[in-house]
Formats: structure tokens, C-alpha cells, sequence
């Protein structure tokens, strides 16, 4: 089981509408997703960040899936350019070690496979954990 965990800020220029619009595409991926078993997206207490979203995936084959569904690049292209910094981290009941690069990897080929993303999502040297700050 794979919790893939996303807190965020917005853009100080964020229109309330456009905060709705992302939430909405987000919550939007718990149904439309067939890999995503849960999801919960809202507002986040006790962390620096003001939002959040939460999404629970059987193991790496749905990870895959779930990062590569039509539903969730759009999230990629109407998310990144309204998000002011935020973390994405993964838990894992995988106790391998090698488990996170193995996350890494399926982040690295979806840039490979889906070249068209390069432009709109950052990438850190750890493309599935650390904190990113976005480009105005």
C-alpha cells in the first residue's frame, strides 16, 4: 500500500475560482482513476502548508497508472502553474529500501514517455520526495 501525499500552497494571485478548479480535478482523480483505492483533498492543519491531498495505491503498478491517467496529467497542467511551493512525499508498507528509488523511477520514465510535461512539472535530483518551490 502506497500513500502518496501532496501538501501545497497556492500563488498569492489565485483567484478563489481557480483554487476551486484545482481542488475539484483533484478530488475528481478518487473517481475517475481506477487505481486510486481513496483520496482526500482539502485543507491541512498543523503543517506549513495550507492544502493537501492524499492518495492510497495498491503498489507500484497502479502508481504507475495513476500518474500516467489522462486524469491526473490534468492536474499536472492546471495545478503546477497555480502552486505557490509544496512537498510530495510517498509512505509505503513496503519496507525495502529500494522501494522509494523504485517511486523515483516511475517519475523518471513518465518524464521520458511524456515529453510534453518537462516544461510544466519541476523535478528535484528525488523526483518522488522534497520540497519545491515554483517558478512565478
Amino acid at each position: 500500500m502506497i500513500h502518496h501525499i501532496i501538501p501545497f500552497n497556492i500563488k498569492p494571485n489565485v483567484t478563489d475560482d481557480q483554487v476551486g478548479e484545482l481542488l475539484e480535478i483533484l478530488r475528481r482523480q478518487a473517481t475517475d482513476v481506477p487505481a486510486v483505492l481513496s483520496a482526500h483533498v482539502g485543507r491541512v492543519h498543523g503543517e506549513s502548508r495550507s492544502w493537501g491531498a492524499v492518495f492510497v495505491l495498491a503498489d507500484l503498478d497502479a502508481y504507475w497508472d495513476f500518474i500516467t491517467h489522462p486524469a491526473h496529467l490534468e492536474v499536472d497542467n492546471l495545478g503546477w502553474p497555480v502552486l505557490d511551493d509544496f512537498s510530495m512525499f510517498d509512505i509505503a508498507d513496503n519496507l525495502d529500501p529500494s522501494f522509494g528509488d523504485a517511486i523515483s523511477a516511475l517519475h523518471a520514465r513518465r518524464i521520458a514517455e511524456y515529453p510534453e510535461l518537462a516544461g510544466v512539472v519541476e523535478l528535484t535530483n528525488d523526483p518522488a520526495a522534497g520540497e519545491r518551490k515554483t517558478s512565478e
